[in-house]
């Protein structure tokens, strides 16, 4: 029953994860943009608007007037208006109201399409599926999960509109008939319109969708330069001074009163905005914050007459106002300015909003008030917010403070204007600095990480507090985002240089890596993502600095360093050296440094043994990633005899409910995989799969990491629908988190390839193929396997989908770069495409002899699943060539693939031994009968082709066998390509299985 209540848990969470997954690929997007905290209308303020004769032509959803066109100027209270369009509709009509806010944009970069209407549409309704007539979304999420599958990397954002259009309106038509629907597009003018989705296009298809799908819809926008018109027929509400005055006075008063302004000015002050404001509500704000600055009485009435016209203007003279105070305040006006500059910077392009400690803490090096400048900042810095953090006051000043059109006119320095690179270096200078502190290069700090994130901890040890650090932003947003503002500057600075290399070589790197471990879902993922990021980063950088940062010690040189710490000093902690190179060991075989993992592996394991004794907990860790590397060398029984033993103890020592045993079952459902026991493969990970996520939940390493496993043998059995749903899922959650240089999600966007190869999708199998292999191969060289069986699974998708000119481009990198002979597995599986892409150009002779001359020259003990899926194959081209003796030949090929159990009942001991190929010497062995041969091409087939129960009822029917099952092993890659899949020569006929 337990195990009944876990695959009913299982499979309920798993639709759950596929619908919150489906949300999360939805809503991913490269753009980032803080709205901040919701902003409400003030008290008395638009309550004009239910009676406002165009409003109420709208929410009659009349036919022709279901589109409301809201115009007005920047900082007239659009959103705050949109927000109230919501409330008013909600609490009037009771109707659902989705919202869809385009972010302003600046500095000329590309903001979100129209396909953020779809999205929003599509998202808000599967979060409140109570409206829908049937809170089945599966065909939705179908729909959702293949457009996914093949526009992975951007999210949504990189999907043709069209597609995503139509499943908006598909899940619109499941509302209930008695629900109104509206959708408020807030921002209209920050959508960037292209060839795939023109403004008029856009409007067009607003127009059908409200027809369609009898949805009422209110489009907010900044004017159109050009146009006063919206592309189509709609209602429209022109956000005038005139209409917006009575409110922007009772803002004003109610802003007022919360402002330390002399009383005395009030009606004065009011006058001035009920004159000078003309509809801008920022414009009014702006005032009243501006007379709230600290100043003489004499200047204050100088402030109200020198207001000038326009938001921008008003933003320059603050500018300039603020930096003459700050003369006055201890600081001399130079200085003053570099920090407030500085304290643009960091809010400018911080990738979440920063606190006032931590931007005070950022800023506060010398001898300076760091509260000076934020107070002086003020009103274009709002400080004032509920969670504590620092914005600007609108979206305007950001743009106001990156708009390059500004410099010709820029006469004084006190005026600011920002560039990202600058940005982005003082952002990645602080989080450096962050990182760096000395409190995080403590070995014992580091150690009580260590011993955690291994499950080991100390008696009476909790995980250590991390203290804040002396500079820099917050170490938590310095974890983070370090590398990401790091990697934003195209030419940094040599001291930024300086400040990376010593953090990468330093203690502090190893505290960072084991703290991500811990805090970002037990996952190294963090750590192998940054050095693929720097690896694409630093070939770009002027080659007088790229010389200045190496990577070629990444990882290891802080690692090894603190090993030899703690080996110095091991009486305190023995365990510790071996707990940063059980790290290290699992960063190479992140990284696909096989040779270097397997050897560190094997020193952990036996320095744990005789530390430890082979049974405690730690030991036990060791042991399994030693097994996982006898893969590597093909020792499969061997690795699975002490994965079994290793179990077992784990069952009685850790319990039932132990990471380190779900994970240890997972390596042993990798292995029985390789020994084609897909049944227990499945079965032993689907295990793994069930306790990591009890565990960890269904966003973590772990449990992602045993789906992925799981999905194999799915794959090796045919299950392939099943397969790719499950690593859709996974890859939307790597990529959502770790980007686009995730090894890991590497090798899941490979298997979602090589599926779509196997359902004959060409164009999302290619692409899918091609760009985990660019990922793979920017990391590993093409001499590792780890890349070597991307490009050959690729090669095989070229050259079954008629890609002749790739498919000759990247055989020919491989024959340059890769250097295959080192690997008979993988050297046959190269001839092979390479003699079919011959035949496919009728060389026939040419393919033929290729072919034969590898059998010729492989010894019987070296027949692995290439040989036999070459075997199959020349068979078929010699029979289709048909010359004298190719027929016989290629009958002649299956010999010594099967035995005869029957005649093997009546030989001795000897006989057996010699027909087992013990002696390692097929020359003395007899050749098969026709019936062998016959039926050795058959099995080839079945199994070929997947048919495994036919292979063993004809095995059992027959009363024959394999003359040796491990030539049909798969093996320990990248994960290893497989020719199997290959399409037969071109004008063959395969034998039916």
């Amino acid at each position: 029953m337990a195990v009944i209540s876990a695959m009913t848990e299982f499979r309920r969470t798993t639709a759950e994860q596929a619908l919150h997954s489906t949300l999360d690929w939805l809503s991913a997007s490269s753009f980032q943009q803080d709205y901040g905290p919701p902003v409400t209308p003030a008290p008395g303020t638009t309550t004009w608007l239910p009676s406002h004769p165009t409003f109420l032509k709208w929410i009659q959803n009349d036919e022709s007037k279901r589109i409301l066109w809201i115009q007005g100027s920047p900082g007239c209270g659009k959103s705050v208006m949109a927000a109230s369009f919501a409330n008013q509709l909600e609490e009037q009509l009771g109707a659902t109201v989705i919202s869809c806010r385009f972010p302003s944009c600046s500095r000329g970069e590309q903001g979100p399409t129209a396909r953020l209407v779809a999205t929003s549409i599509i998202s808000h309704l599967l979060r409140h599926r109570d409206v829908l007539v049937s809170e089945d979304v599966k065909s939705i999420l179908n729909r959702l999960t293949s457009l996914a599958g093949g526009h992975k990397s951007g999210g949504p954002g990189t999907c043709p509109l069209n597609p995503l259009w139509e499943i908006a309106v598909q899940t619109l038509a499941l509302v209930k008939p008695e629900v109104k629907v509206f959708l408020i597009i807030d921002g209209f003018d920050g959508c960037h319109f292209n060839n795939d989705a023109p403004m008029t296009a856009v409007a067009k298809k607003l127009e059908r969708l409200a027809a369609e799908s009898r949805i009422g819809i209110a489009v907010f926008s900044r004017p159109r330069p050009g146009s006063s018109r919206f592309a189509i027929p709609c209602l429209q509400l022109q956000l005038t001074a005139q209409l917006l005055a009575a409110d922007i006075e009772i803002f004003s008063a109610s802003l007022f009163e919360t402002l330390d302004i002399n009383p005395e000015l009030r009606d004065r002050v009011l006058d001035k905005i009920r004159s000078g404001a003309n509809g801008s509500f920022l414009w009014a704000e702006m005032l009243l914050r501006h007379m709230a600055l600290p100043c003489k009485d004499e200047e204050l009435l100088l402030r109200l007459d020198s207001c000038p016209p326009g938001i921008t203007q008003f933003y320059d003279m603050v500018l300039r106002d603020t930096a003459m105070a700050s003369a006055n305040d201890a600081m001399s006006r130079h200085d003053f300015t570099v920090k407030r500059r500085q304290l643009f910077c960091l809010i400018c392009e911080a990738r979440e909003p920063l606190s006032i400690a931590e931007v005070a803490r950022a800023l506060g090096y010398g001898s300076w008030k760091p509260e000076v400048v934020l107070a002086l900042s003020k009103p274009l810095v709002d400080t004032t917010a509920e969670d504590g953090r620092i914005r600007f006051i609108h979206p305007s000043v950001r743009e106001f403070l990156t708009d390059e059109a500004r410099r010709p006119f820029m006469k004084e320095d006190d005026t600011v204007l920002l560039s990202t690179n600058q940005c982005h270096n003082d952002l990645a200078k602080s989080s450096l600095e962050s990182l760096l502190d000395t409190e995080y290069a403590s070995p014992k700090l580091i150690g009580q990480y260590l011993h955690q994130n291994f499950g080991v901890t100390l008696d009476n040890s909790e995980t250590p507090c991390v203290p804040d650090p002396s500079k820099g932003v917050s170490f938590e947003y310095a974890a983070k985002h370090w590398d990401f503002h790091l990697t934003s500057i195209q030419n940094p600075t040599i001291e930024l240089l300086e400040l990376a290399v010593e953090f990468l070589r330093g203690f502090q790197f190893v505290f960072w890596s084991e703290w991500s471990f811990k805090d970002l879902r037990r996952s190294i993922a963090r750590a192998s993502t940054v050095w693929s990021k720097l690896k694409s980063w630093v070939p770009e950088l002027p080659e007088d600095k790229q010389c200045l940062i190496n990577l070629g010690d990444y990882f290891t040189y802080p690692y090894n360093a603190l090993t030899k710490f703690y080996w110095e000093s091991r009486d305190d902690d023995q365990e510790l050296p071996w707990l940063a190179q059980m790290r290290l060991g699992r960063f190479y075989v992140d990284v696909a440094k096989t040779d270097e993992a397997n050897r560190i592996r094997k020193e952990v394991r036996d320095g744990l043994i005789e530390l430890l004794g082979s049974r405690n907990p730690l030991t036990l860790q060791a042991r399994t990633d030693f097994a996982l590397s006898l893969t590597v060398g093909g020792w499969y029984l061997d690795a699975l005899a002490e994965l079994r033993e290793i179990v077992e103890i784990e069952r009685d020592v850790l319990g039932k409910r132990s990471p380190e045993l779900y994970r240890t079952e997972m390596a042993m459902g990798e292995v029985e995989l390789y020994l084609n026991k897909f049944a227990e493969s499945a079965a032993t990970q689907k295990r793994a799969v069930i306790g990591f996520m009890g565990l960890f939940g269904v966003d973590s390493k772990p449990y992602l990491s045993a789906e992925l496993w799981y999905c194999y043998p799915l794959i090796e059995t045919n299950q392939l629908s099943q397969a790719l749903d499950i690593l859709q899922l996974i890859w939307n959650k790597r990529r959502e988190e770790y980007g686009a240089g995730d090894l890991f999600a590497a090798s899941v966007q490979y298997s979602i390839g090589v599926i779509q190869h196997k359902q004959g999708r060409e164009v999302e199998s290619i692409k899918n193929l091609q760009e985990a292999f660019h990922v793979r191969n920017q990391l590993v060289p093409l001499t590792s396997f780890w890349a070597m069986d991307f490009a050959i699974e690729l090669l095989i998708a070229y050259r079954d989908f008629g890609h002749k000119s790739e498919a000759a481009a990247l055989l020919k990198e491989l024959d340059e770069k890769a250097d295959v002979g080192r690997y008979f597995n993988r050297h046959c599986q190269v001839t092979h495409v390479r003699a079919l892409l011959l035949w496919d150009r009728g060389k026939w002779n040419e393919a033929i002899t290729l072919l034969q001359g590898l059998l010729i020259s492989a010894n019987r003990d070296q027949y692995n699943r290439p040989v036999f899926w070459i075997t199959l194959d020349l068979a078929l081209m010699l029979r289709k060539r048909g010359n004298k003796d190719d027929a016989r030949q290629a009958e002649s090929l299956f010999d010594g693939i099967l035995v005869d159990l029957e005649a093997q009942q009546h030989l001795s001991p000897a006989q057996l031994d010699t027909e087992s190929g013990h002696n390692g010497d097929d020359d003395g062995d007899e050749p098969s009968s026709p019936r062998l041969l016959k039926l050795a091409e058959t099995a080839l087939t079945l199994t070929r082709n997947q048919m495994f129960e036919e292979v063993d009822k004809l095995f059992e029917e027959e009363k024959v066998a394999w003359y040796r099952e491990e030539d049909l092993w798969l093996w320990a890659g990248g994960p290893a390509a497989d020719t199997a899949s290959l399409k037969p020569p071109v004008g063959t006929l395969a034998i039916k299985p």
